[in-house]
């Protein structure tokens, strides 16, 4: 049963993101809430991370209440940014505090 837990899943990262940011929520304060380093937020919406284990998944579907499974959509390409050409806003990247 344990093997489950770890499994590796698929998540829409361009979603998490989406409702991150419509939620007022920052890398940070997600990551807090999901119980899990803001490196592995920032990781999975820059794709870094294509796929992760699915108690990250569901951690992070608990907090924001959607579902994270990507569509058969086509995702947007590092060659095919937003308008403005940014990924991400700066501000938006994880921060290290003096406390932990």
């Amino acid at each position: 049963m344990a093997s489950r837990i770890h499994a590796k899943v698929q998540i829409d990262a361009a979603r998490l993101r989406a409702v991150r940011i419509e939620r007022e929520l920052t890398q940070q304060s997600l990551a807090k809430q999901a119980g899990m380093p803001c490196t592995t937020v920032n990781r999975i919406e820059s794709e870094v991370y294509r796929s992760v284990e699915i108690i990250t998944k569901r951690a992070l579907e608990a907090v924001l209440g959607v579902d994270l499974t990507p569509s058969r959509r086509p995702s947007v390409g590092k060659g095919n940014l937003p308008e403005g050409g940014r990924s991400r806003p700066p501000q938006e990247q994880c921060r290290h505090s003096a406390s932990g």
